[in-house]
């Protein structure tokens, strides 16, 4: 699926808590970095470090691309722990508060600057924005977000949780995207997480809910 997105792109994944949006846009990182492009990895539910260490979880190793990922940890600032960058993410740029939009915008487009415009912007997630933001600014912060990326060329991912927000929240931001992926915890003979294409445009999607695994060998899509 993932060899599926073009540039100028813009897809939206949703689910339930747990079921593995954060594992998906590790493994779609790790993807974009084996091909040489620059990613962005804009973190409100996990520090850069523990992101670093669910990659390991499933034997994706993000350590070695300090040139070519970037860090936005818009996640530390409710740790109160001060300006000090940590160690192991020295490529890691802190965003003061989640009600701070704008700021991240403007630290997107300096480091668009560095990698001369394109780059793979991946958000997991957009969902604590609207606990500190009113609905109608998260959503314009997405659609001018994504509009300044895909002017650039490039790509963004965000994911979104699922129930925790209304429906007309949901639709709005699915319109606003090109792309919308689905997963869900499905109980069959057994509990199952799946995943499905809701809509790409311009592009063949199959629609149909396929089961995934996630473990050492990384994020698997059954065929």
């Amino acid at each position: 699926m993932k060899e599926t997105f073009p540039e100028k792109f813009s897809v939206l994944l949703v689910g339930p808590p747990g079921v593995g949006k954060q594992y998906f846009a590790i493994d779609l990182a790790k993807h974009y970095l084996n091909q040489g492009e620059k990613v962005v990895f804009l973190t409100t539910e996990n520090s850069p470090e523990e992101i670093v260490a669910r990659g390991l979880e499933m034997g994706v190793d993000l350590s070695g691309f300090e040139d070519s990922l970037y860090y936005l940890d818009c996640y530390s600032w409710s740790l109160r722990q001060g300006g000090a960058q940590s160690d192991s993410t020295k490529n890691s740029i802190r965003i003061s508060s989640p009600e701070n939009l704008n700021e991240i915008i403007v630290k997107v487009e300096r480091i668009m600057g560095l990698f001369n415009g394109r780059i793979r912007l991946i958000i997991h997630s957009l969902s604590p924005f609207f606990l500190h933001n009113e609905d109608r600014e998260v959503i314009k912060f997405a659609q001018l977000l994504t509009s300044r990326i895909k002017e650039e060329g490039s790509f963004i991912l965000s994911t979104l949780q699922e129930g925790v927000h209304s429906p007309s929240t949901v639709n709005t931001l699915s319109y606003l995207m090109d792309g919308k992926l689905e997963m869900r915890f499905y109980e069959g003979e057994r509990l199952d997480r799946q995943i499905r294409a809701h809509h790409l445009k311009d592009l063949v999607a199959d629609t149909r809910w396929t089961a995934f695994s996630i473990d050492k060998t990384g994020f698997n899509i059954r065929e």
